[in-house]
């Protein structure tokens, strides 16, 4: 039996099993609303730009691109993906694993489920896994749901409208669709590219108080030095808040003094 196929079959049932396709109508009504709204937190990279999410289309999650899309925003936003890595993730990538798996990375992971994501090849030969969370896994089964048969065993194929038969997505396809959807929430130029998704995926581990040995491993950073960044800028969040409530309840102070 071909893997590929039987693993597509597996991500199908799980979304019927867990209730993951109800789910998912549930949670990603088609209206504009917000990234908060639709699972995709992981696109706020700044308050001040909650606002302008409230307001703005994420994918069109009837269509089969816009199916596509969301999985792959969450590939790089909800698992932290680089983008060469999630262009070359295939269906057999994606698997249940009930009773393997770190605890501590399913504990870093909000809403975890038994379904991960398994990155080969990555920096000097090293593989990780990366558990999804539970919008994440109900974007890639709708997604699967609708995939177009190919040849190539990749999970995110190209959907050509010209009669050519679907590809896997190149890297500058990835950025591509990063910077659309980008767009179209308002952010900024300099907040178009899927390193950004990828930064904030880390940055909300380290906002949740995940082990920088977690972030590390998660991120699949080969330098440790590269997630301290991310604790570093934490901690100086951390310092930043409580300076300002010191500095609000001194100016309290004064006006009782008055």
């Amino acid at each position: 039996m071909n893997y590929a196929k039987k693993n597509l079959r597996d991500v199908q049932d799980s979304a019927v099993q867990h209730g993951l396709s109800a789910t998912q109508e549930a949670r990603f009504p088609q209206s504009d609303l917000g990234a908060e709204q639709t699972g995709m937190n992981f696109l706020i990279v700044k308050p001040g730009q909650r606002e302008a999410f409230a307001h703005r289309h994420m994918p069109d999650r009837r269509s089969r691109q816009g199916k596509r899309d969301l999985a792959l925003l969450h590939l790089l936003g909800s698992a932290g993906l680089r983008r060469a890595k999630a262009a070359g993730l295939l269906v057999s990538d994606v698997d249940e694993r009930r009773r393997a798996g770190d605890a501590r990375l399913r504990e870093a992971i909000a809403r975890s489920t038994s379904w991960w994501v398994t990155v080969r090849y990555g920096k000097r030969g090293r593989t990780r896994a990366i558990p999804l969370d539970e919008d994440a896994l109900a974007a890639i089964a709708a997604w699967v749901k609708t995939r177009p048969a190919a040849a190539s065993e990749h999970l995110l194929l190209s959907l050509p409208r010209t009669g050519q038969p679907p590809r896997a997505l190149t890297t500058r396809d990835v950025a591509r669709i990063v910077a659309r959807h980008a767009q179209a929430a308002g952010l900024p130029e300099d907040r178009r590219t899927p390193h950004v998704l990828r930064h904030t995926f880390c940055t909300h581990l380290a906002d949740a108080g995940a082990a920088v040995g977690v972030i590390r491993e998660l991120a699949g950073h080969a330098d440790i030095r590269t997630t301290t960044i991310y604790t570093a800028v934490n901690d100086d969040r951390l310092q930043d808040a409580i300076a300002g409530r010191r500095r609000d309840r001194l100016r309290l102070e004064q006006l009782d003094s008055d």
